[in-house]
């Protein structure tokens, strides 16, 4: 998850399920770069 950054690796330490994470941080990502 590139958009991400070291963020992903800091929400997987706080055992965040990283499909979820990607779902929320790059969905909203990609629609903010989009908007």
């Amino acid at each position: 998850c590139r958009c991400c950054g070291p963020t992903v690796l800091i929400l997987s330490g706080r055992n965040i399920d990283m499909t979820l994470h990607r779902k929320v941080v790059c969905g909203a990502a990609i629609e903010e770069s989009a908007a």
